[in-house]
């Protein structure tokens, strides 16, 4: 969790570099006017990045052409690109097209094309009521939301790590936003009580930020949400206890396990825990399966009051994650008769469980059918069990709220691109092979063979040309970040062989995650019968262009695309 704040063209002059912020989200232009809204957001910036904060920048909209505005957004922060990551603003029913109902297209339009031209992973920016207004998945899924919810108007001093959230989630993102603007603030010591920002929490790690900023290359959404419900959490440990035959039922001397030797790790989503097994009853299997459940959350440990059934409502209602009343209960709420029994919902019989039939699990008694006594484990598999509901006196079933459940943030996996070859053109005798991000060196092509991949958004970072017998190539790769980087003698050596060497010269960089941009072959030495060489490069979001001949640009350059697949052929 990271502290911030995000400020405008209404802080003029604040110095962010005195700023007490993990992290600053500069607004920099509004509809298509450019930055005339915020001229000074660069110096704002560059003070952010020198005193080693993490920078974002936002763009507010007009609800006019979403591309328009994208491209104006993008123009103003394209050399900050690696730096930071760019938000989309979106204000509800104060933009022309929220009560028309395009919110989710237009802004599915901006995001893709700000990702298209900046890459990384950009944000939207909205309130939760407007989450919920509309369906957003198809925005979700691609794109991470900085939500904003406060408890109040008020100006409040210094931050706050745990600010208060209603337990509503937050539309189709889910229990927790990427990051939650909470409130108003005074974080700068120095203001002279001047600048009152806003104040923002980023559930995630100063990695996961610079993921998302953009590079030209990083894909869609670098890192995938999941999300971990607690209520699961605590049904699966206490299954896990009701099975596991080496817990038994006894209230005396031994009630909350540690009899029968040993630890357990039970695997779970969101982190293990560990339990001693051994001897249980009721209320001390469920109260420490829901203890362990909160663990990794910001309730951890506020259950710990609970000894026994004739405290349990008490303390689980104070805890704020528990409301009773006696409706259907669901996976992981508690069934409870005070001071008499109590058992868990493994399944409501309404789809929110694995069994498919309302049934609860519980520890009941022991071997001699009694509550005290007995030899540690479960004797006779009647213990401890999972069962049909049954309709004893329960006197309230306490339901969780889900407000303690939270999202870890993953990264995906990453698919090693596969190269497709195809047909050759000829058998000129022209090899030539690349490097690929994710990939490393491509097996070795020719003779107008494709070199790369296609439809895996994969930069080429370096290629090896092997011409024919006598040929000689000079080179030039126009590399990012870089420009142009010339080689000249670029032959077919002793050891070349068919295909590219050890020996030959590395055409771009490798282990510097720099994209090829574009090539440029002409023939120095060409012995007779040669022809002249073609090249073809397949751009991102272009595709394949149409091939050039020799001393001729191959790819693009000034537009920060990178080359994904190369062919060459002597005709």
């Amino acid at each position: 969790m990271m502290r911030g704040t995000d400020i405008s063209g209404w802080d003029a002059g604040i110095d962010t570099r005195a700023l007490s912020a993990d992290f600053v989200i500069i607004k920099t232009t509004e509809g298509i006017q450019g930055v005339r809204y915020n001229p000074g957001y660069q110096d704002m910036a560059d003070g952010a990045l020198a005193s080693g904060k993490l920078l974002g920048f936002y763009h507010y909209s007009n609800g006019g052409d979403p591309i328009a505005e994208a491209d104006c957004f993008v123009d103003s922060i394209i050399d900050y690109r690696g730096r930071a990551i760019a938000c989309l603003d979106w204000e509800g029913d104060f933009n022309p097209t929220f009560m028309t109902g395009l919110d989710v297209g237009w802004c599915r339009t901006f995001l893709d094309r700000v990702h298209e031209r900046f890459g990384g992973s950009p944000l939207i920016y909205t309130s939760k009521n407007v989450c919920n207004a509309y369906d957003w998945s198809s925005v979700a899924c691609d794109y991470p939301l900085w939500g904003a919810q406060y408890a109040d108007m008020y100006t409040h001093e210094g931050y706050n790590d745990n600010p208060w959230q209603s337990s509503e989630p937050w539309g189709a993102w889910g229990s927790v936003p990427a990051i939650h603007q909470w409130g108003y603030c005074r974080p700068q010591p120095n203001d002279g009580g001047v600048f009152c920002q806003d104040c923002d929490l980023a559930h995630m790690t100063r990695e996961q930020w610079l993921a998302w900023c953009g590079d030209g290359t990083a894909p869609v959404n670098p890192q995938v949400l999941e999300h971990v419900s607690v209520a699961e959490r605590a049904a699966l440990i206490h299954y896990d206890m009701v099975t596991d035959d080496r817990n038994g039922y006894s209230q005396a001397p031994v009630r909350w396990g540690g009899d029968w030797g040993g630890t357990k790790r039970v695997e779970l989503p969101g982190g293990d825990v560990e339990y001693d097994p051994g001897s249980f009853d009721c209320s001390s299997s469920n109260i420490l399966s829901w203890r362990l459940a909160l663990v990794g959350s910001p309730y951890e440990g506020v259950l710990d009051d609970a000894t026994y059934t004739g405290n349990m409502r008490e303390v689980f209602l104070a805890s704020g994650l528990f409301y009773a009343d006696r409706t259907p209960a669901k996976r992981g709420d508690v069934y409870l008769n005070d001071g008499h029994h109590t058992a868990m919902c493994q399944d409501g019989g309404m789809g929110d469980g694995p069994f498919g039939y309302d049934c609860l699990s519980h520890f009941r008694h022991n071997e001699w059918g009694g509550i005290e006594g007995g030899e540690p484990g479960d004797q006779t598999g009647e213990e401890a069990c999972v069962q049909p509901f049954y309709e004893a006196p329960w006197a309230v079933t306490l339901h969780y709220n889900g407000r303690a459940d939270w999202d870890v943030y993953a990264p995906i996996p990453a698919v090693k691109p596969e190269q497709l070859p195809g047909e050759a053109i000829n058998d000129r005798g022209i090899w030539y092979r690349v490097h690929v991000q994710n990939a490393e060196w491509m097996e070795p092509v020719h003779d107008g063979q494709c070199a790369g991949t296609v439809g895996y958004s994969a930069r080429v970072e370096a290629i090896k040309i092997t011409p024919p017998e006598g040929v000689e190539l000079e080179v030039i790769a126009h590399v990012q970040g870089i420009g142009n980087l010339w080689y000249e003698g670029v032959r077919k050596g002793e050891g070349s062989g068919l295909g590219s060497s050890d020996e030959d010269p590395i055409i771009g960089t490798v282990g510097e995650s720099r994209r090829l941009e574009a090539i440029r072959v002409r023939v120095t030495k060409r012995p007779e019968g040669i022809g002249h060489l073609r090249v073809q490069a397949h751009v991102q979001g272009v595709g394949w262009l149409d091939a050039v001949g020799e001393d001729q640009w191959a790819g693009t350059r000034g537009q920060s695309l990178r080359l994904e697949a190369l062919r060459m052929w002597f005709e």
